[in-house]
């Protein structure tokens, strides 16, 4: 059986990197096989993991991650903010606003189911939000049934914006009963009040089931192939 490793607090439950201005160059941390579980609570900063400021290399591996506020969060910021994060395996779910929210690059998504994330169904809030970060991949995962209230989705599955170059979205699938116009899949799309691009994107081999007013949005991003 899968290790437990229960938060008995409001809090995070696993950080990497150092606080906010650590300039320290760390790196190269391993979880795997494991359930991360939290107690359900509201509090603005209960994360099942949180990765702060200039930390590399970290893997999550067949890691179960539940009943957080927010299941994985990547603050970065200069001069190199969170860098080759391994999402494979496992599964992020059940938590009460977002699987994962923040900035990485050169990471990888694979392989992952993303069940029931964003209690509220908030069209703010979704399984994966990245707001911004270059070269990341988001490869044959499954989003089953997040931003669903009273049957219908009503939220976001993968959504990103900000400023990126290089994402390729590929072989997922995601799924809902049923859903409201603001039901999200794939979002690449402009969302902030500066100007936003994406660059060098690829969107290719996904499955989408009863989504809302698309299965793929994009905008701001010249070039961009749809497979």
């Amino acid at each position: 059986p899968r290790p437990l490793m229960r938060s008995t607090g409001n809090g995070v439950g696993w950080q990497f990197g150092g606080g906010w201005g650590n300039s320290t160059n760390d790196g190269g941390y391993v979880l795997r096989g494991l359930e991360l579980r939290g107690t359900g609570s509201t509090a603005g900063d209960h994360w099942g993991i949180w990765l702060v400021q200039n930390v590399r290399d970290v893997t999550l591996d067949d890691v179960v991650i539940t009943n957080f506020g927010l299941g994985i969060h990547a603050s970065g910021g200069s001069p190199h903010g969170v860098t080759r994060l391994t999402v494979r395996g496992g599964s992020i779910s059940r938590n009460l606003s977002m699987g994962f929210l923040g900035t990485v690059s050169d990471s990888v998504f694979e392989g992952t189911l993303y069940e029931a994330n964003n209690f509220s169904g908030s069209p703010m809030s979704h399984a994966i939000y990245a707001s911004g970060g270059n070269r990341n991949t988001i490869r044959g995962n499954r989003f089953l049934n997040n931003s669903v209230v009273g049957g219908l989705c009503r939220g976001g599955n993968y959504t990103v914006h900000g400023n990126i170059d290089g994402l390729l979205i590929e072989n997922n699938t995601i799924e809902v009963p049923a859903a409201d116009w603001s039901c999200g899949g794939i979002n690449v799309t402009a969302g902030y009040d500066y100007t936003e691009s994406f660059r060098n994107v690829v969107v290719r081999g996904n499955t989408g089931d009863n989504l809302g007013q698309c299965l793929v949005c994009i905008n701001s991003a010249p070039g961009a192939g749809i497979e």
